[in-house]
């Protein structure tokens, strides 16, 4: 059985205001009339589709360890805890604009990992427009292992993609220059160690947190999809040695990863000592962990997708509505594929 963990960490003063603004899916406003001959563009409205794309939202930052990301904005955020230390975040007055996309393609090239503008998916909202993830194509028999989401058999999380930038990932940890770090010296191997921050940062598997969610309470599973991102291109790190765990990964490593510290770096050939390594320059990320909530009908499953259908999900999973909600979208709900554009801060 999966280990399980329970996440509350932050209090409402209008928790009503707080859910609706999540509530909603991410929903996508036309900015310009139809043309054949120019790409169409649309605002992302809501957090579904997190940490890809964002609707308008406000910089929060932690005063303990000088965190800081984009969060929703909502009146009374009290008691909203840093996801690196447990501390509490203020808002900062800087607010960022939504994010947008533009259209780069027709429905009739939708592959797996693609971002598609749909419409008419919400019974009552007809005329909406969202944007979501294709994870199944036709043909495809979608099913359930545990609470985990599969196609054809394949976690979706081990399936291939073209491009490691079609993967979502989600923000694990990256130090701020302040308070303590969770990188330790092991040798000559410098070696993560995670904690859960609002459990008063006790040892823990890295698990499937959102930071942008701090009004939901759910339950958390561990992840073992990470990846290291660095920040820079430093001349120590271009020939690093990374070790990442994995359930029944390599036992020559046994004791140097666990669950609990799942990954180490060590420059060779004595190119650099392990104290010197600018930790604040790498960045932990996991893949997003594709499974059901509870509320989810699991009779659904498995689902065969017909020549015309699509199995779309958001990338903020816990709060994402999509074909889990409705089931399979048909070819002719998409309006096109997406791609990101750069926002810009106000």
């Amino acid at each position: 059985m999966p280990l399980l963990d329970h996440v509350s960490r932050r209090r409402f003063a209008a928790i009503s205001i707080a859910t609706a603004v999540f509530a909603i899916s991410v929903s996508i406003v036309n900015t310009m009339r139809p043309n054949k001959a120019k790409p169409k563009y649309f605002q992302i409205s809501g957090f579904s589709m997190a940490p890809t794309l964002m609707g308008r939202s406000q910089i929060m930052r932690c005063r303990a360890c000088l965190f800081q990301s984009r969060f929703p904005i909502a009146p009374d955020q009290v008691g909203c805890q840093c996801s690196h230390c447990g501390h509490e975040l203020q808002p900062t007055g800087e607010t960022v604009a939504a994010d947008l996309v533009q259209s780069n393609g027709s429905a009739d090239s939708v592959k797996r990992w693609d971002l598609v503008a749909i419409t008419g998916t919400n019974p009552n909202r007809v005329t909406q427009q969202v944007v979501k993830r294709v994870i199944g194509v036709p043909g495809d028999q979608v099913d359930i292992r545990g609470s985990r989401l599969t196609i054809n058999g394949t976690l979706i999380n081990d399936l291939p993609s073209i491009r490691q930038s079609d993967r979502p990932s989600v923000s694990v940890y990256q130090e701020t220059g302040k308070g303590s770090s969770r990188w330790k010296i092991d040798g000559d191997w410098l070696v993560y160690h995670h904690v859960n921050p609002y459990r008063g940062s006790a040892p823990s598997p890295v698990l499937d947190d959102y930071s942008v969610n701090v009004h939901l309470s759910r339950q958390l599973e561990p992840v073992t999809d990470l990846m290291i991102r660095f920040r820079s291109k430093a001349s120590e790190f271009q020939n690093a040695e990374i070790v990442i765990w994995k359930p029944n990964h390599d036992s020559r490593f046994a004791a140097l990863v666990s669950e609990r510290n799942p990954i180490a770096i060590r420059i060779p050939n004595g190119h650099c000592d392990p104290s010197e390594i600018e930790t604040s320059q790498i960045e932990i990320r996991r893949r997003v962990l594709y499974r059901l909530r509870p509320r989810d009908d699991r009779s659904k499953y498995p689902m065969l997708l017909d020549k015309d259908e699509y199995f779309v999900l958001g990338d903020n999973v816990p709060i994402s509505v999509d074909s889990r909600d409705w089931g399979a979208v048909h070819r002719s709900k998409i309006l096109c594929l997406v791609s990101p554009l750069e926002s810009k801060t106000r």
